[in-house]
This record gives structure tokens, C-alpha cells and sequence, in this order.
């Protein structure tokens, strides 16, 4: 693979974090799982798989996340704790994977309290910047239960949520100084907002403000461009808008497979996937990614200058790792989905390819799976943990990332057929035409 100079970047991610409580994974059978898909640990309307806010629970049995926690035996101070939220397991990941050409910046809104301080400790243990961690007086910190459950047959842990939207409840787009909307001269400005279903007062006019801001800003600086993209997460409310002028806004569009068929109105099965993807495409969205835990990830781009498609801009399916495909153990595979999306916007500020960006955001993902609930290393330095100061020194976050991603996908990423497509044939003139993947090696010390 090529060594190639990465253009200067920076990306900017705002929105979604919490502190998250994990429990200790239940094991049902199938039957049980079926019983229950509507009404998780008895609570009517708590569906597998899905989210539910603690003002839902209140309205619907008179419950809180502790009066859960009490009826199941689980003592809160005792769960596993982990930093969560679309926009902040991102905004880590993308710090660990970005090259010296770049910077991370994250902007987010905790309380003043417990959960706020474990979270700020959390991300500078990682040596991330913490002044952007905005505090909020008289507001607590947003929180999530994550209940965990392996049901017999299936190879992914369901997870479910109770969500307790706390500060995140309260962010506008006036929360944001104009510092936090930065776009610099002579280089590619990557804009990502993460969970924003999550923040009612905030989207969809706050998400779209603040890209339409950058994009209007991008065209008053030289040689400035700005790339958007936006994670998306569960909406409690079922709403499910984007906002209007939203496929234009927003440059790549990432979801997972549940929240894609919520956007979309589509109630359609994994073999519909293209049907899916279309739907985006047909609607005006350039570039669209769907996740759908270990079976992969579906994407599509039509926008040579954001991930450098194939010529054809057929849709393509990027399998999970064959590591992830084998853990002979169930994982709570939490924060893998946001991993893979901050990855990604590392691959489209450095000017990746389809096939490589997607290759290198999956491998972050599969990482994640592999460690603590999402996690895909430990401390590094921005712009400085791409290579080893010597050769005894542990490998980078970069190097483990770089060399799954070398080594874990078996088979390789496919197109997908759609109707009326001599997609053979065009898959042949794809592959011709396939560009050098742009990414820097990791540097063999001497």
C-alpha cells in the first residue's frame, strides 16, 4: 500500500454523551426472547433492541432506572461504567485513529455532578482534551442503562436502554460558541453531530444550523472545504425527521440498520438492504452508511469528494471481522457502532477511498468488539500515536487498528445487485478503475 501526505484536517464532533451503567448479560432461550420482545424485564413498551426515555418508563409503569436496578438485584454502583453517547465514543476513537496532519475537537453538555466529573476524568485518562466538556448548572448528566442480554441461537448480546436525557434535554444550538464552528483555511474540515434524536431541543434546527454555518463559512475561506455527517441514534419520540433541506446539508449520512428503516418509513427485511439503500440515494443523500452489528455494514457514495467511489457508485456490503464473527463468547459490542462512525470520518478527512475508509472504520469497530465496551485502546497523544518511539514500546492504537485491518476480512467486501443492473459487468469495470487506497503505513521503526 502506498504511503501517501495527508492534506491538513481537523474534525469537529458535537453532541450526544452519557455516562453509561452496563448490567450483567441475561441468558435466554428463544422462547423466552419471543415472550418478552415487547416487554424487556417485564416493563411494558420496553422492546428488544430498542430505547426508552425515563420519562416513558415513569408515564408507563411508575418506574425509575433505580426502582429497575432495586427489582433486579443490581446494585448501580456496582454496574459497569463507561463513557457513552453517539458523539462522544466517536469523538474518542477519532482521536486515537487521527494522523499528526490532523486535530480532534468535542463539543458536549454534562451536569455539574458525579457523572459529569467521571466522565471528564474518563476522557483525559485517555490524555483527550476536556475544556469543550461543557458544565451546566442546576442540570444533572445524561445516563443510560444498558441491559444486556444473549439469547440462545444468536451470535450478537441485545442490548436495550433506559435513557435518562438529563443535559443533553436542554442543548440548542445557541449552546455552541462560534469558536466551536471553526473552519480553517487550506484544509478539509470534517463536521460530525452524533445522537441528536437524543437532544429534542436540538434537532433537527441545531444539527442543519451548524452546517449550514460551516458550508456557508467554507465559501468565504481559501481553499476550505467542509464535509458533514451526521450519526444518528434511536428517536424516542417516532418521529424520525431529518429536517427540511437535510439531504443537502449533510454530506454522508450514518445509521444503524433500525434507525435507516425509522428515517425511511421502511419496514423491510436485511434481504431488502439495497432496496434500503436506495431509497436514501432516491431522496438526495449522496452518501449513506448502515450498520447492522455482525453482518456488517451497507454503504453507498456518490460523492467523488467525500469517499472517492467506485466509478459505478454501486452500493457495497463491508462484512464484520471474522474475529468479531468467531468470539466463542457473548460481548455487549457497546459503542462498536460509534467507533466505526468517528473512524470514519478520520477516513473521509484524510481523503480515503470507498473501499479503504470503510475497510479501516469496520476494523475500528470489530476492535471495539474485542475489548471493553467502547474501547479500541488505551492512552495515546494526538498526532502522535501512529508510530512507536521504539520498537519495544506497545503497539499504537493506529497499528492494532491498521493491522486488523490488513488481516480480519474473509471474504472481502461485495456489491450489491439491484434491479436492472448487468452488475457484473460493472463490478469488472469498478475494479479496473480502482484507485490507490490513500492511507498512511504505520512506520517501522528503524
Amino acid at each position: 500500500m502506498t504511503v501517501a501526505a495527508v492534506r491538513p484536517f481537523s474534525v469537529n464532533i458535537y453532541g450526544h454523551v452519557c455516562g453509561d451503567y452496563s448490567t450483567p448479560i441475561r441468558n435466554l432461550s428463544g422462547a423466552e426472547a419471543i415472550s418478552s420482545q415487547r416487554s424487556v424485564l417485564g416493563i411494558p413498551g420496553l422492546e428488544r433492541g430498542k430505547l426508552m426515555t425515563t420519562a416513558q418508563l415513569k408515564a408507563g409503569c411508575g418506574l425509575t432506572i433505580g426502582d429497575v436496578c432495586n427489582q433486579n438485584g443490581w446494585n448501580k454502583s456496582g454496574l459497569g461504567f463507561s463513557k457513552g453517547g453517539p458523539a462522544a465514543s466517536a469523538a474518542l476513537a477519532a482521536f486515537q485513529l487521527a494522523s499528526n496532519a490532523g486535530q480532534v475537537r468535542y463539543w458536549g453538555v454534562v451536569g455539574n455532578d458525579q457523572i459529569g466529573t467521571k466522565l471528564a476524568q474518563y476522557f483525559s485518562s485517555y490524555n483527550m482534551p476536556t475544556e469543550t466538556l461543557i458544565k451546566v448548572p442546576g442540570l444533572h448528566t445524561s445516563h443510560t442503562l444498558v441491559i444486556n442480554e444473549q439469547v440462545e441461537g444468536d451470535h450478537d448480546a441485545q442490548r436495550t436502554f433506559i435513557h435518562e436525557p438529563g443535559a443533553n434535554g436542554e442543548v440548542t444550538f445557541e449552546t455552541f460558541s462560534a469558536s466551536a464552528f471553526e473552519v480553517h483555511e487550506g484544509a478539509r474540515n470534517v463536521f460530525m453531530v452524533g445522537g441528536s434524536f437524543l437532544m429534542p431541543k436540538f434537532h433537527p434546527q441545531g444539527v442543519l444550523g451548524i452546517f449550514e454555518r460551516v458550508k456557508e463559512a467554507a465559501s468565504h475561506k481559501k481553499d476550505a472545504d467542509v464535509i458533514t455527517i451526521l450519526n444518528t441514534a434511536h428517536d424516542p419520540s417516532g418521529n424520525w425527521d431529518l429536517g427540511e433541506n437535510a439531504a443537502d446539508l449533510i454530506d454522508t449520512l450514518i445509521m444503524d440498520f433500525d434507525e435507516a428503516k425509522g428515517i425511511a418509513g421502511m419496514d423491510v427485511s436485511e434481504n431488502n438492504m439495497p432496496t434500503l439503500l436506495d431509497w436514501f440515494k432516491q431522496h438526495g443523500f449522496r452518501n449513506a452508511v448502515i450498520t447492522n452489528g455482525t453482518k456488517g455494514a451497507y454503504v453507498y457514495s456518490t460523492d467523488d469528494n467525500v469517499l472517492l467511489p467506485v466509478p459505478q457508485h454501486l452500493p457495497m456490503h463491508f462484512p464484520a471481522s471474522r474475529y468479531v464473527m468467531k468470539l466463542d463468547r457473548p460481548k455487549y459490542g457497546l459503542g462498536c457502532g460509534d467507533v466505526t462512525a468517528g473512524a470514519l470520518a478520520v477516513a473521509i478527512a484524510e481523503h480515503m477511498n470507498l473501499e479503504t475508509a470503510m475497510l479501516f472504520a469496520m476494523s475500528a469497530g470489530g476492535t471495539c468488539a474485542l475489548n471493553e465496551p467502547g474501547e479500541i485502546g488505551g492512552p495515546c497523544k494526538q498526532g502522535g500515536q501512529r508510530s512507536r518511539a521504539n520498537e519495544t514500546d506497545p503497539q499504537t492504537v493506529f497499528e492494532q487498528v491498521f493491522e486488523r485491518m490488513e488481516n480480519q476480512f474473509d471474504p472481502g467486501p461485495s456489491i450489491m445487485a439491484l434491479p436492472g443492473i448487468d452488475y457484473d459487468a460493472m463490478a469488472a469495470k469498478a475494479l479496473e478503475a480502482q484507485e490507490e487506497p490513500i492511507l498512511e503505513t504505520p512506520k517501522t521503526p528503524a
